[in-house]
């Protein structure tokens, strides 16, 4: 099958009843999906950004299937993978209770006046700062942040939030005549909660934010993100699709494990010599492999968060 382009996204078959849904940068998307022909239901893994996003995905994923019976996840609390959720208004979503709670606590927009006028203000400051960068990855970075926020601000006056309900644990396993596939959370990393989609007989896993390509991912709790990926590497996989960017083998799950690792091996280190956070932050030699890698804070944001993950874990090993 031909790739299908739509507007926000493009759509590649991985196997057969197996589809990718890859985000175009920039466009309203902002993060990939999946779409899984169980045999007579459709699973859909994540919503992406936008309800418009939202509506084109579920008008593919109708017509590549045939299903009109669906079951959708959120891999957690991000806008960016769950506010198409009302396109699927009708059908259940499932997520952990922590993905839940933080879908309500973090997204729910109580006054829209105020929430747009915020919005534009952020976006203003995000133009102030890509005028006075001079970092090419920077601005790239900054660039695709604004154009992804400014689409989220266009949609938001019809945006409905619609909360999980059907909760899980740590695994669900949903079942059709085509295949089996297998829904994991087992704790936190980019998140309070992430969860992927495994697909066993395919040798698929939707990774949701826990493996994105060349992003430096915000880091909730760097040990339990790296346990995670030790995890999914346990598992037979073929295919990695995640949360960002293109799919791929098992290079995206190693580039992803060492990058967790050298952050934490850095960050001990400093401890063990004394050095303070914002000296560890600005003598930080960038290791050249990952000089390339988007996100508008850069690597300093996730060492500060591996420092201070590191310096509370010390603490409890040594009150």
């Amino acid at each position: 099958m031909n790739p299908i382009e739509t507007a926000f996204f493009t759509i590649h078959l991985l196997c057969e009843g197996v589809y990718e849904v890859i985000a175009k940068p920039g466009q309203g998307a902002w993060s990939n999906a999946g779409i899984i022909d169980l045999g007579g239901k459709t699973l859909i893994f994540d919503t992406m950004s936008t309800p418009s996003a939202g509506y084109e995905l579920r008008t593919q994923a109708e017509r590549l299937t045939g299903n009109t019976k669906m079951e959708v996840i959120n891999s957690h609390f991000h806008g960016d993978h769950m506010f198409g959720n009302q396109a699927f208004e009708g059908f259940p979503i499932y997520s952990t209770a922590i993905t839940k709670q933080w879908i309500k606590e973090k997204n729910d927009v109580e006054d829209l006046d105020l929430e747009r006028e915020e919005m534009k203000a952020y976006l203003h400051g995000i133009e102030q700062r890509i005028a006075q960068e001079a970092d090419p990855v920077l601005i790239e970075s900054l660039t695709l942040q604004m154009e992804e926020m400014t689409l989220i601000l266009h949609d938001i006056s019809r945006l409905k939030l619609f909360l999980p309900d059907r909760i899980f644990d740590t695994e669900h396993v949903f079942n059709g005549y085509l295949r089996e596939a297998v829904i994991c959370c087992h704790g936190g990393g980019h998140s309070p909660s992430d969860s992927y989609l495994y697909l066993p007989q395919d040798s698929v896993l939707f990774a949701g934010d826990l493996i994105t390509r060349k992003l430096h991912v915000p880091i909730y709790d760097p040990v339990s993100y790296l346990a995670l990926i030790e995890e999914i590497g346990d598992l037979k996989v073929e295919t990695y699709v995640p949360g960002h960017g293109d799919s791929g083998g098992r290079e995206l799950l190693d580039s992803m494990k060492g990058y967790l690792t050298m952050l934490l091996e850095r960050a001990q280190k400093a401890h063990d010599r004394g050095i303070p956070m914002e000296t560890f932050v600005k003598d930080f030699v960038h290791p050249p492999e990952y000089a390339e890698w988007l996100g508008i804070h850069g690597i300093q944001g996730n060492l500060r968060k591996v420092y201070e993950c590191t310096s509370i874990i010390r603490t409890e090993m040594n009150p």
